[in-house]
Formats: C-alpha cells, sequence, structure tokens
C-alpha cells in the first residue's frame, strides 16, 4: 500500500493535476488525489515519475539501463522509494529517486553513506544521477518498519530491536555523519528479525552541519525533533540522540514525549517539562532517556554508545580510563569476577558478569562522572519489587558509589546512598553492615 508522508507538505503541481493516470493510480491505490499530489509535489515533474506513472508491467522504467523499477513502496525524505529489479546480480533492491539538488553535496553525502558499513544500517550499492533526478539503490528489506513491529510486543523486545537501531545510529556518527531524522518508520527489520536503520535523505556531514549551522526552514519529522532543530538550528549528533530517545518512549509509553500538536511553541514549551507517561516507562530505562531528552545539548548523554550502554542490561565488555578501572576492580575482586588484560597503551578490557540493570547503571555513573545518574540508580536498585533475596553484587558496587559520591563533596546523595545500603544490609539479616552504613550516614549530616 502506497502511503504519503506528512513530515514534508509540498504544493502540488499544476502540469499533472489532470493527468489520467494519476487518477488512476489514486483509485486503485484507495488514496485521495490530492494527498498524492501534496506528497508527490514538484516531484511529480520529474521525467521518471511520469514515466513510471503511465507504464504497464510491459513498459516499466528502468534506472541506469540495469534496475527495473516494479512498485512504489513509500514516500522517503525528499523522494519516492520503489522496489526494483538488478537484472545484472538478479535480485531486489530498493531505488529512492530524489531531485538533483546540489549535485555536489550529494555525491560528497553517497559517498560518506556507502562506507558506512555496519550490521544494523541498510547497505548502499550504488547512486548516479540523470538529467532531472538522482538515485541511490540500496538493500532491499521485506521486514515490517520498527514502528509496526513494535505494536504488540513487549518492552524488553522493544528496547532490544531499538538498541540494535541504535548502533546503527551510533556507526553512522562515527563516520561523520547526522542522520536528522531518525523516527521509528526509518528503521526496519530484515529476514532475521534484526533491526536495520534505513532513509538517509536528510543526512549530512558534521562538515556540511558546521559550514551552515542554521537552517532555511524546519526539515524532519516534528515530534522527534530536539529543540535546537525546531528553532531552526541544523543541529548535530546529539539531536540524533533526543529523536531516538523520544521515539523509544513513544515505544514504551504509548505516548509521544513532549507532541502535543503542530505548533512548534506549544512544543517547546512542553519540552521545558518533564515527559509525559513517565509511570509507563520502564524504570531501568527511564533515566537513560530522560538523560537523552534534555532540552539542552550539553545535558544528554556524550554519545549514542553511552546512551545504549545505559540502556542495556545484558553482559558486555565496556571500556574504561585508568580511574574507573580502579574504581571497578576495587569493588569486582572481592566478588573474584574480575577477568583483567593490561596492554602499556591502552586502557585494560574487563568483562563485566551478569549483574542488574542498578549496578550496571551505577558503574556507568561514575565512570562519565554523573552524581545525579549515581544515586537514581541507588535509588532503584534498593527499592526494587521483587527481590526474593538481597544482591550482594549491587551492594558492592553501592557501597563503592557512597565513598565515590563522597569524595567528590556530595555529601546529602552519599547519605542517601548509605541509608538504602543500611537498608538492604537490614534486610540481609547482616546487623553489623546495618550499623555502619547508619553510622556512615550519620556522619555526613551537617553539624548544628
Amino acid at each position: 500500500m502506497w502511503s504519503p508522508s506528512s513530515s514534508e507538505p509540498t504544493p502540488p503541481s499544476s502540469t499533472i493535476v489532470d493527468d489520467p493516470a494519476l487518477h488512476e493510480f489514486a483509485k486503485d491505490e484507495g488514496v485521495p488525489m490530492e494527498l498524492i499530489q501534496g506528497a508527490l509535489g514538484q516531484q511529480t515533474e520529474l521525467s521518471i515519475f511520469l514515466t513510471f506513472l503511465r507504464s504497464t508491467p510491459e513498459t516499466r522504467p528502468w534506472i541506469n539501463e540495469r534496475f527495473e523499477l516494479l512498485e512504489a513502496v513509500g514516500e522517503g525524505s525528499y523522494g519516492q522509494v520503489y522496489r526494483a529489479l538488478d537484472h545484472v546480480l538478479a535480485r531486489e533492491v530498493a531505488i529512492k529517486i530524489m531531485r538533483l539538488g546540489d549535485p555536489e553535496t550529494a555525491d560528497r553525502e553517497a559517498r560518506a553513506l556507502a562506507a558506512l558499513v555496519h550490521p544494523n544500517v541498510v547497505r548502499i550499492y550504488d547512486q548516479g544521477r540523470e538529467d532531472d533526478y538522482r538515485w541511490i539503490v540500496m538493500e532491499w528489506l521485506s521486514g515490517p518498519t520498527l514502528h509496526a513491529w513494535c505494536a504488540d510486543k513487549e518492552p524488553a523486545e522493544i528496547l532490544a530491536r531499538y538498541v540494535e537501531a541504535g548502533h546503527g545510529l551510533a556507526a553512522a556518527h562515527r563516520q561523520g555523519l547526522v542522520h536528522r531524522d531518525f523516527k521509528a518508520n526509518n528503521a526496519m527489520l530484515d529476514g532475521a528479525g534484526k533491526a536495520m536503520l534505513v532513509d538517509f535523505g536528510l543526512a549530512r556531514t558534521v562538515e556540511a552541519l558546521n559550514a551552515r549551522p542554521n537552517e532555511e526552514r524546519i526539515v524532519g519529522a516534528l515530534p522527534y525533533l530536539a529543540p535546537e532543530r525546531l528553532r531552526g538550528q541544523a543541529g548535530d549528533a546529539r539531536s540524533d540522540q533526543f529523536a531516538f530517545c523520544s521515539a523509544l518512549w513513544e515505544a514504551l509509553a504509548g505516548a509521544n514525549p513532549f507532541f502535543l500538536g503542530e505548533d512548534i511553541e506549544t512544543r517547546l514549551e512542553a519540552m521545558a517539562l518533564p515527559p509525559r507517561d513517565r509511570d509507563r516507562v520502564p524504570r531501568r530505562a527511564r533515566a537513560a532517556l530522560e538523560r537523552g531528552l534534555a532540552k539542552e545539548p550539553a545535558d544528554r548523554w556524550p554519545s549514542m554508545e553511552e546512551l545504549l550502554d545505559a540502556l542495556t542490561v545484558t553482559p558486555r565488555r565496556i571500556r574504561l580510563g585508568a580511574a574507573g578501572v580502579l574504581l571497578v576492580v576495587a569493588a569486582m575482586l572481592i566478588l573474584g569476577v574480575v577477568q583483567l588484560r593490561v596492554t602499556a597503551t591502552t586502557a585494560p578490557d574487563i568483562e563485566l558478569p551478569e549483574l542488574s540493570s542498578p549496578t550496571h547503571a551505577a558503574l556507568l555513573a561514575m565512570r562519565t562522572n554523573d552524581h545525579g545518574a549515581a544515586i537514581e540508580a541507588i535509588r532503584t536498585g534498593a527499592y526494587l519489587p521483587g527481590q526474593p533475596e538481597p544482591d550482594i553484587n549491587f551492594l558492592t558496587v553501592a557501597e563503592a558509589t557512597a565513598n565515590w559520591l563522597e569524595g567528590a563533596n556530595k555529601q546529602a546523595f552519599a547519605g542517601e546512598a548509605w541509608l538504602a545500603i543500611a537498608r538492604l544490609r537490614h534486610d540481609a539479616g547482616d546487623e553489623k553492615g546495618e550499623q555502619a552504613a547508619i553510622a556512615k550516614m550519620l556522619s555526613l549530616l551537617p553539624a548544628e
């Protein structure tokens, strides 16, 4: 089913308003004529669009004398996407056809995208241009969009697929590309059920964005745009992070964290408040997403990788600086679960065991020097419901976190952490440990 995009409305072209083929196409697809005209806009003046609309199965147009256009499958950023047949390699591909724009910019960004090879990014096979349009040939994905797939899934499944798409976004950032239009409809599942990032139609290199820090108009899907993008700035990788967190919040909570309509000022005002429906977002993901949704880019996660670390609860290998290594090793050697490999020039890798989400969150907060996230992790771990017995790993890391907060002169946070530890020691029947934690908490109270 063909579906128009609402993110880039453009006036219909008068050259084909009464074109019989277009009317027949609208009737067959069950889509109002004006919606098709609005979505195609001035693109309908391109020769390839008109040729396809008037074609029959025997006269379908070809691109570059190799790719036969089979059917229109959707509208992407600045272009129409077709399922096509590659007659050289005998395989189905997706082809996106767009207006020429700036040929040099288009070629430069296509080369950057082609160099982006990652298991969670759609592969680019070819690109080129004709007299009045350009095209990109991509891997054909037969699965649903991430948005459609999430409809009946559990939070853990949704998180796993979004983290996969997030790794694709992180790979783009490492390549110097900013996607600028992340949303659940711009990620698809492949045949194996893996999430893949697609539609880089609005992507720009960091170099290009730095050259033009302000945009002539707002582009992208409004419900997921960061505040700086809504104010007309070009944005950067942190704007992608905001869009990712908005889409994931929406998938988990069933509602966009801020979107209250098409009015930009209303939306900016909403962003000054906490995200909506917080209680519907799993606690282990909530703190990470709220940081990614911060109004100011500087208050978000330093990178997509660190955001994904905070969202991931499975065992994983992480890289720590020297201070982080000493802190974690001190905590984990007690448990006898650290495997350490040291080289002369790089920070060592530490293989973490299966730890709870709050334990991971506390370790990550110390690594990133985030005091607020550290105490939030302690609060979460201390009051997790349904715990049959105290989590000894968490207790060990919690005590290290409390000492770290005290050393950072965050007495209030450290006192709260020791109070939580005292409660956990009490639940474990450890009277001596409980009294020691209470003594630490009392020592941090301000003198009268």
